[in-house]
């Protein structure tokens, strides 16, 4: 049986350019070629309807070292090779490759802030983005202040929310493990599966069945809510897409956290609750608007510890139905909103789309299977908006576990996954937290919605998460619900 990794050994084992415990060592076991999965080819289609760098924002107690923290950021292009490469399209067996020389690319950059200014989405959206096409697939800046900004850009094409967290793990414990043992190389993980195949060992025919029935009830919900108009769906150039941050911390986060438990439901369920109200009040107020939200759902919940065998997509996509106006007060759609959520997890939630997914990518030409998700995604963009010129996405990107992401033996202050900076006419909400806080991030475009109202919508969304009561909606929205 092939072994899962390859241990790499010490710099007296390998061939080493130039000298001292800052070079990398060159691994000759590591191939030139890795092929491309399923779940790349779906995030490739997907990066026109979105800016394809998203990643990790964090705010350190102190400061890095910032040598040893290139380092370790070079050594985990290597222990993840695949985000060492470049994507290579074809008609037939598209593949990722590795780029001829690491040492000479930047992936670590300190931008010095002497004013210690405090603005993590404005240093977000300066930052340059990561081609697909040229490579390295992931990169870390580090804003320089009295506590340390530290932001870890990835290309969704290599790597969603889950596998984000497991290589700010693998950066961070290679960052601490350099400070005892400054020739220590992480193994590379060579065989580690990057595909569905990890999720499919783990069902039997059963589970199978169970998942072409999600896609049939995915599609039923999909196509629900018809709408004739015609939505915004041409390119626009990345110079409009932004991202907006807020931090839920302290008192604010437990008041959330309680509030929710008290009514047996989960901090995704509450932000979930709070995103639809603000969106549905600020965004698309049309009374007569089909109140939707296309979520995101981890599919690691489905291998046994949840743990995916390597940094990879391994994300699917679920449909929440609110109907045609909101209830008029917050724990009523918090309970629908819920009981949503629970009968999605009780029936294969994020599998549908993998099926047809699959068929088409298998047996068409990268570029049909291309076009053909385009129509796909114009149908779902011309649904998510309804009546309105907007429609909602909403991700959790769940918890950082800060005994794994942790510099110098202290947590961050604060760190969360970012939403990804959407196309029109979507805009995309993503949580992530780390300990007693919550990171809150608003991907949008503003071609189509200032910065000033996407900023009141996040405060509002925070306002509807923190309130002990919440207020209800305004009078326009109170309607019965209806399918």
């Amino acid at each position: 049986m092939k072994q899962r990794q390859v241990e790499m050994g010490r710099l007296g084992n390998a061939a080493v350019k130039g000298s001292g415990p800052t070079m990398q060592p060159e691994n000759q076991n590591i191939p030139k070629r890795f092929p491309v999965v399923l779940e790349d080819k779906i995030l490739y289609w997907m990066r026109n309807s979105h800016c394809a760098n998203f990643g990790l924002i964090a705010r350190l107690n102190g400061r890095l070292d910032f040598v040893r923290l290139k380092h370790a950021m070079r050594m985990c292009l290597d222990a993840e090779p695949v985000l060492g490469c470049r994507f290579v399209e074809a008609a037939f067996g598209q593949y990722w490759e590795r780029l001829p020389d690491l040492d000479a690319e930047e992936i670590c950059t300190l931008v010095e802030n002497p004013l210690d200014e405090d603005d993590p989405g404005g240093f977000w959206d300066s930052l340059p983005d990561l081609d697909v096409h040229q490579g390295p697939q992931a990169r870390v800046w580090v804003l320089r202040g009295r506590n340390d900004l530290v932001c870890l850009r990835v290309n969704h094409v290599a790597s969603d929310g889950g596998g984000v967290k497991d290589l700010a793990y693998l950066l961070a414990k290679t960052y601490n493990r350099l400070e005892r043992d400054p020739y220590y190389i992480p193994p590379s993980n060579i065989y580690g599966a990057r595909g569905l195949a990890q999720v499919f060992r783990h069902m039997g025919w059963r589970d199978r069945l169970g998942v072409l029935r999600r896609t049939m009830a995915d599609a039923h919900v999909f196509l629900r809510g018809r709408s004739k108009r015609r939505a915004p769906l041409d390119f626009q150039p990345p110079e409009g897409r932004t991202l907006l941050t807020r931090v839920i911390a302290g008192d604010d986060f437990r008041r959330l956290k309680a509030y929710g438990k008290a009514r047996g439901a989960t901090i995704n369920d509450t932000a979930a609750t709070a995103a639809i109200r603000a969106f549905y009040s600020l965004l698309n107020s049309d009374p007569k608007a089909y109140a939707r939200m296309v979520a995101t759902a981890d599919l690691r919940r489905y291998i046994p510890g949840g743990q995916a065998e390597s940094v990879c997509n391994l994300s699917g996509f679920s449909y929440i139905n609110v109907g045609r106006g909101l209830p008029g007060d917050y724990n009523s759609l918090l309970r629908i909103v819920h009981d949503a959520f629970q009968k999605l997890k009780q029936e294969y939630i994020g599998m549908g789309n993998i099926p047809l997914s699959a068929a088409v990518f298998k047996t068409m030409p990268f570029s049909v299977g291309l076009r053909f998700h385009d129509g796909i995604g114009d149908i779902l963009k011309k649904k998510s908006a309804s009546t309105g010129d907007l429609g909602l996405m909403f991700t959790n990107a769940g918890l950082i576990d800060p005994e794994k992401f942790r510099f110098n033996g202290a947590p961050a202050a604060w760190a969360g996954v970012t939403a990804t900076r959407s196309t029109p006419p979507v805009v995309t909400v993503c949580i992530s937290g780390l300990g007693d806080s919550l990171l809150v991030t608003l991907g949008f475009c503003q071609n189509v919605l200032s910065r000033e109202l996407a900023g009141r919508f996040l405060d509002r969304l925070g306002a509807e998460l923190i309130r002990t009561e919440p207020e209800t909606c305004a009078p326009d929205l109170i309607q019965s619900l209806s399918p």
